[in-house]
């Protein structure tokens, strides 16, 4: 039997959740701008931006929606990722570690930009300081839509569809 203790306590704790996350989310408002071609453009030359997951695809099993919100943001001289990882481990992957695979801040890395049409960048990345991951595949799309690819040393591959917005300079 639920008494009324019980659920007094749980819609508290939920509303408590729901103002957390909402705050959370208005701070990374707060540090991007309005997506326009122009500015998307801009962020994809300038590498300024950050990609926040709309959905997240294993190599296989069901595609999933994110379940709180996660990104990959981009700057000059830092990548910040806070992604989910669904998939596979082969033999040699830590998988007893406290920290996610695609949980990461790296300062060493690589990156390779094409645009490839008029309205498409491809900026592949590659963090020479995380051994787990071989190389990170982002499509930038000029209306602020995109993709995410991520290769991995000894985990399957896994994908995500997102949205991408300019970081203030």
């Amino acid at each position: 039997m639920i008494t009324t203790h019980f659920l007094k306590q749980l819609f508290v704790s939920a509303v408590a959740a729901v103002a957390i996350a909402g705050c959370g989310a208005s701070k990374e408002a707060a540090n991007t701008i309005p997506v326009s071609k122009e500015t998307i453009t801009a962020a994809a030359q300038n590498n300024e931006w950050t990609f926040t997951v709309n959905q997240i695809r294993p190599q296989s099993g069901r595609s999933r929606n994110p379940n709180g919100l996660y990104t990959a943001s981009m700057s000059k001289d830092k990548l910040l990722v806070q992604l989910p990882y669904f998939g596979r481990a082969f033999a040699g992957a830590d998988v007893m570690s406290n920290q996610g695979v695609l949980d990461f801040t790296s300062t060493d890395f690589t990156v390779d930009k094409q645009q490839k049409k008029e309205d498409q960048w491809i900026v592949t990345i590659v963090p020479k300081d995380q051994r787990e991951v071989q190389s990170m595949v982002f499509t930038i799309y000029d209306n602020g839509y995109g993709d995410l690819y991520v290769r991995l040393t000894n985990r399957s591959p896994i994908s995500f569809t997102g949205s991408y917005t300019a970081k203030k300079l």
